[in-house]
């Protein structure tokens, strides 16, 4: 249910969330399998992502930025993101970024870069 704190058993008024998803104002910080636009840096939940991406959704609900198109783009996007100031998306994009480092997805294979 809407709001609902994990562990409300205890009869009491739950707590509302902090940063609910922004498409179904549910479901904060869904399990770790969120989404994010590297263009605008909003957060959704597993559930919206999912769905989103069965429905052929390619832009982004919040400032409809159309997903990067290619790893590089993407890359350049999350670089972007992170130069702006310091967000909730922020530690998403750093160890987004840290991946691409890892497996050379859009960069060239750096452990050291990876790190940091």
């Amino acid at each position: 249910a809407r709001g609902d704190a994990a562990g409300s058993s205890s009869g009491g008024a739950a707590a509302p969330l902090q940063h609910p998803c922004p498409i179904c104002l549910d479901n904060e910080d869904d399990a770790g399998d969120m989404g994010m636009c590297t263009s605008c840096g909003q957060l959704f939940c597993g559930s919206c992502k999912t769905s989103c991406q069965a429905r052929g959704m390619t832009s982004c609900p919040t400032c409809r930025a159309v997903a990067a198109a290619s790893d590089k783009e993407e890359v350049r996007q999350l670089r972007q993101l992170l130069l702006r100031s310091a967000g909730r998306h922020t530690p998403f994009a750093h160890a987004h970024l840290g991946v691409c480092y890892a497996n050379g997805t859009g960069v060239v294979r750096d452990e050291a870069e990876a790190a940091r």
